[in-house]
């Protein structure tokens, strides 16, 4: 918290794009996530559309331009919020970038957007469960945040959305792509997100899944059931659903 404050502080004070180069903290493992949240939570509309258009966009992986894209990308959700809704498509376009931090700055903008208004979120969300499948893994990424999954209607909402991507794995069989495998990746944790924020539909749901053959979605029932948070939910039922897949 204190290295937030103190990020947002300098951001106020200094050149924006500099100070995000200089403390990205890429090449590295890690980028300075502290930071781009500070960035998000102070960044002017016009600053964030300088950003977007500079050459970032074709820039590689794991350098200190890279981090100020999904810096760009992410607060979009911010300006999204304020009726900005020209960045709507743009944020879509950025879900299926082939770098992995440029995509999961989608998922924190659409994150950003259901902390303030699910039915925004819903409206940004149309139809991409319905895309490719760098489309869906973003959607449900940006959905399966316990910050957000604090109201039945954007419970029920999220738990439509996973089951319709999950049951639609059944027409991909033995699918190899990057995309294809990045989303399923993704469904190996999100469903348990999803059914400790609404334990009884999410268990009814999720145990439906037990019987397909599609060895993706058995995959994603087993990944699931090793997380802790369901654990810690029901250890009980997470043993008597382990023994019978």
């Amino acid at each position: 918290m204190q290295k937030f404050v103190e990020h947002r502080a300098l951001l106020s004070q200094s050149n924006q794009e500099g100070y995000l180069l200089e403390n990205s903290c890429l090449p590295g493992p890690r980028s300075n996530l502290e930071l781009l949240y500070a960035f998000i939570e102070i960044s002017e509309y016009d600053t964030v559309i300088e950003l977007l258009n500079r050459k970032y966009s074709v820039t590689p992986v794991n350098v200190p331009e890279e981090f100020v894209l999904c810096c760009a990308v992410a607060a979009c959700g911010k300006h999204i919020i304020n009726g900005r809704n020209n960045l709507i498509a743009l944020l879509k376009s950025y879900a299926s970038d082939t770098r992995w931090r440029i995509r999961e700055s989608v998922a924190m903008a659409l994150q950003h957007i259901g902390k303030y208004s699910f039915e925004k979120l819903k409206e940004v969300n149309a139809g991409w469960e319905k895309g490719n499948f760098y489309e869906q893994r973003a959607i449900a990424a940006g959905l399966c945040e316990p910050d957000i999954l604090n109201h039945d209607s954007i419970k029920q909402y999220t738990l439509a959305v996973l089951s319709e991507i999950t049951g639609n794995l059944t027409e991909h069989k033995n699918n190899s792509t990057p995309e294809y495998k990045t989303l399923v990746q993704a469904l190996c944790y999100c469903w348990s997100v999803a059914i400790v924020a609404s334990p009884m539909e999410g268990k009814l749901l999720f145990e439906g899944l037990i019987r397909s053959d599609n060895k993706d979605i058995r995959k994603i029932v087993k990944e699931n059931l090793k997380k802790n948070r369901l654990m810690k939910m029901d250890n009980n039922w997470v043993n008597q659903i382990s023994v019978s897949i």
